[in-house]
């Protein structure tokens, strides 16, 4: 049977409160999604292949290969869920804002025991 863990808020970075002096939960793995994707890949000496290299993106131009990079940087920190099977499968697709100076990327993940669940919120890029 898996854990639970709290909720966290992408857009505050906080957790989520339950309203009676508590944190939501969850069984699903959207909050170790969350620190993978959020974290900045080898930069926690405890293990420099966690986290994601969108931070790496977000600070240099948008470019043309910035979507494939952000598709690449996000494949590479949630690979760990799968060898694991703690999600059954993940996609993610990025395409360039050139209006608004951002990217926008939408994923698709499912989790191995919930089924689907949507970690798109997770990833706040913008340029």
């Amino acid at each position: 049977m898996p854990g639970r863990s709290r909720i966290i808020d992408p857009v505050t970075r906080d957790y989520v409160s339950d309203g009676k002096g508590g944190r939501v939960t969850t069984t699903t793995v959207a909050t170790s999604l969350y620190h993978a994707i959020q974290g900045k890949r080898d930069r926690w000496p405890g293990d420099p292949e966690h986290g994601c290299d969108l931070w790496r993106i977000a600070r240099d131009r948008l470019t043309q290969d910035s979507p494939q990079r952000a598709e690449n940087a996000m494949r590479i920190a949630v690979q760990p869920f799968l060898d694991e099977g703690l999600i059954r499968s993940f996609e993610v697709r990025a395409e360039r804002d050139p209006a608004h100076g951002r990217l926008l990327i939408e994923t698709t993940t499912v989790d191995a025991q919930n089924g689907p669940i949507d970690i798109s919120d997770v990833v706040q890029f913008r340029k």
